[in-house]
């Protein structure tokens, strides 16, 4: 059956592809991994690539794992940091991709330094499984080699020794290791004071702009709603009020960024098959959105600066549609470099996260008028 399979990797047809890639899976035969290796880097479905590699990682979790020779002592107990312990996670995952897409070497190399922060991984099966696939030894006599520092080096230099670095399947564990919730939380309380000084410095530019525009029109001109009067009362507001006024603003634009970067890491995960965590993705995600409010705010500034009358709103108009079309372009590329596909799933996966944030907006605000319908219905 298997053979017959490995001939359905090569059909032109994509769901043929697919289903020998799930139906391999499902088998669990270590010999289908150097197909799905290779499906993992040559085949021109981007989905299809990125499914043999969890194909892959299947294979190698649920393998068979034979018994340990009786009478074998158990690890020396070792105590490891909980931050620790989740380095030598995303090493030991960094070794499987690195095994998938047929690098041994780097493999053997990011194995290791699993090992030797994380000694129990000596009795996990996913790393006993990787050892024994890598040097092709029994896992017990595998998991010695490549804890051995002398010996680890000798089978890096017999895989090929360390090459040009190719980027993993999965973020190497120096990539991601500075991806914390509490850096989150940091770059989102600089994205909100950023939007609130931004804010403050073009409410403050608007308002002259407008009053430019406002004595520059010709008698019985209107610039809208907004009266001379109003317009006064705007130009003269205090400090005290404008400040408070703004951080509240940047505050709560920094809990829209949040739920934004939710519902993008939730299409690509469902619909495009990503694979980055949620905190990775913020970890990228909200210093580019700081870095486009402070260009945004730049660009007003500077054209405020230089003009006067009706051409400021004019420029800030072609500018905001430029804007809007650049931004666009490299949000989909760092979605795409974080969650691993193309950058046409980069655009679908921003469209789709903006459709399922719309959504949740509209059920959210139904819901929140019908309790406050019920309410005033029971008050009255």
């Amino acid at each position: 059956m298997i053979d017959s399979l490995l001939q359905d990797l090569q059909d032109p047809d994509p769901q043929v592809r697919g289903e020998a890639i799930i139906r391999l899976a499902n088998l669990g035969d270590r010999n289908a991994l150097p197909a799905l290796a290779a499906v993992h880097r040559n085949d021109p479905d981007p989905r299809l690539r990125e499914l043999a590699l969890k194909a892959g990682r299947h294979i190698q979790l649920n393998a068979p794992q034979s018994e340990a020779p009786a009478g074998t002592p158990p690890p020396a107990p070792k105590t490891v940091a909980p931050h620790e312990r989740a380095r030598a996670r995303s090493l030991l995952d960094a070794a499987a991709g690195y095994h998938i897409g047929g690098e041994h070497a780097r493999a053997i190399e990011s194995l290791g330094r699993a090992l030797d922060i994380d000694p129990a991984l000596s009795s996990d099966g996913f790393a006993t499984n990787l050892a024994a696939a890598l040097t092709g030894l029994p896992r017990t006599e595998a998991v010695a080699v490549v804890e051995d520092p002398a010996r680890r080096a000798a089978l890096i230099e017999e895989a090929g020794g360390k090459k040009k670095k190719r980027r993993p399947a999965t973020p190497d564990a120096d990539d991601t290791q500075d991806a914390t919730w509490g850096s989150v939380l940091i770059d989102a309380l600089l994205y909100a004071l950023v939007a609130a000084l931004s804010m403050a410095a073009i409410f403050v530019l608007s308002l002259d702009m407008l009053k430019d525009l406002y004595t520059s029109l010709p008698p019985g001109a209107t610039t809208g709603s907004l009266t001379a009067d109003e317009l006064d009362l705007l130009t003269h507001t205090d400090l005290a009020v404008l400040l408070p006024f703004a951080l509240i603003s940047g505050l709560y634009g920094g809990v829209a960024l949040l739920f934004q970067g939710a519902a993008i890491h939730f299409a690509a995960i469902t619909f495009f098959g990503g694979m980055a965590s949620l905190v990775y993705f913020y970890r990228r995600f909200i210093p580019f959105q700081t870095g486009v409010t402070l260009a945004y705010a730049a660009v007003f500034i500077a054209i405020a600066l230089l003009g006067s009358g009706i051409e400021p709103w004019i420029m800030l108009s072609a500018a905001g549609m430029l804007g809007s079309i650049i931004v666009f372009y490299l949000l989909a590329e760092l979605v795409s470099k974080v969650y691993r596909f193309s950058w046409w799933s980069g655009c679908g996966t921003i469209v789709i996260g903006g459709l399922v944030l719309a959504a949740i907006s509209f059920v959210g605000t139904m819901i929140l008028t019908w309790l406050l319908g019920t309410l005033i219905g029971a008050v009255v």
